[in-house]
């Protein structure tokens, strides 16, 4: 099954790269594109094919990156890209290049961060900064309330404190 949804992902892919090169202002067909690349590498990682999936994960992150920048008026197309930081961080890890990984977290956590100080509908960046920061150590013993020595605004949303937003 697994190679069926490739497939299809492939086909996705391709589909989208022609019309996203037809209509370059149109950023859904951009973000279709980078959404099926995200995918296809989860659908990689998941049969254990973790190089793949970081070829396909570093394709979106170029994709969103260049997406955040070309139409940085919609905060949701930057909230994308440390998403995607994410899970080319995850592949790195499981390639045993934890260094890379950690920096990658970081990047993700910063700039999640740094959105939702620019957004007045912060809650739900602090929702996918805890995502980000709970996917950072996978261990499932791990909640929220032992990462907020991490990252000070959850121990203040854990104490029933607002954020500094």
């Amino acid at each position: 099954r697994i190679a069926d949804a490739e497939a299809y992902f492939l086909q996705a892919i391709s589909i989208s790269d022609k019309v996203s090169q037809q209509f370059p202002n149109v950023v859904q067909y951009r973000e279709f594109l980078a959404t099926h690349y995200d995918m296809l590498g989860r659908s990689e990682y998941c049969a254990g094919q973790f190089g793949q999936a970081e070829q396909r994960w570093r394709k979106a992150v170029t994709l969103r990156e260049d997406i955040a920048k070309r139409f940085p008026e919609d905060l949701r197309n930057s909230l994308r890209v440390p998403g995607s930081y994410g899970w080319l961080a995850n592949a790195l890890n499981r390639t045993d290049r934890e260094d890379e990984a950690e920096s990658l977290y970081r990047k993700a956590i910063d700039s999640t961060e740094t959105l939702m100080r620019q957004s007045r509908h912060h809650f739900e960046y602090q929702e996918h900064l805890s995502r980000l920061a709970l996917r950072r150590r996978p261990d499932p013993k791990r909640t929220t309330r032992d990462i907020g020595h991490e990252v000070p605004w959850l121990r203040g949303a854990r104490d029933g404190i607002k954020s500094p937003v």
